[in-house]
């Protein structure tokens, strides 16, 4: 990532880690205080591979974190 990461967007810093060969297949999970399943569609489409709506427990992040990690190991 050649730009100052302070200068970036959320969006710049998705597509950067998406483009960059060591880090392309890290998932990225957002946490977000979005509500609604059509906010959380467009939250997807922006480069997050998952999203936790707050407030969340220590349960749904394991499951969510589980889920990734046995996608990549398959």
């Amino acid at each position: 990532m050649g730009t100052a990461i302070s200068n970036l967007s959320a969006n710049q810093v998705i597509d950067d880690l998406k483009h960059d060969s060591k880090t392309a297949t890290i998932p990225i999970i957002a946490v977000t205080p979005i509500t609604t399943a059509q906010d959380d569609d467009s939250t997807m489409l922006t480069g997050f591979d998952d999203c936790i709506t707050k407030p969340y427990d220590l349960n749904q992040l394991e499951v969510v974190i589980n889920r990734h990690i046995h996608q990549l190991n398959s």
